[in-house]
């Protein structure tokens, strides 16, 4: 049984929200017919900014597309991957909230588009419709 953050679990894998920073106390205990073995730690949580607490948040329009897209959200500066639907990167770059994106260079069809803001990831589809 797993005691963590005042909740109790009987699942081999858990997950708990933290109300904030701190040391929180998590306690494992296992049992058989003879014995019961309690291990307990203590963690410390430190939440560095709000960044931390939520992913990036953006979207793309127009979607479809024709033969841009413009990348609008909660970021200033991020790093942009297009992947096909194959998973290979047809394009890399540095883009700023509010860009435009020229894909003259792709082929028709579905995509992936990927930002990244230091360890956070967040990703959405579009489909490009070249006349």
């Amino acid at each position: 049984m797993w005691n963590v953050n005042g909740e109790s679990s009987t699942m081999n894998v858990i997950t708990t929200e933290f109300p904030g920073n701190g040391d929180f106390v998590i306690e494992l205990q296992a049992f058989n017919n003879c014995d019961t073995v309690v291990i307990q730690d203590t963690i410390n949580v430190v939440i560095n900014s709000a960044a931390d607490l939520m992913p990036i948040d953006f979207v793309i329009f127009p979607n479809p597309s024709s033969d841009f897209i413009q990348v609008s959200g909660d970021f200033q500066e991020a790093m942009m991957s297009i992947y096909d639907m194959s998973g290979k990167r047809v394009l890399q770059q540095v883009i700023y909230s509010s860009e435009l994106i020229h894909l003259d260079d792709l082929e028709n069809g579905n995509y992936l588009i990927e930002l990244g803001v230091g360890d956070l990831r967040a990703r959405h589809q579009f489909l490009l419709q070249s006349d």
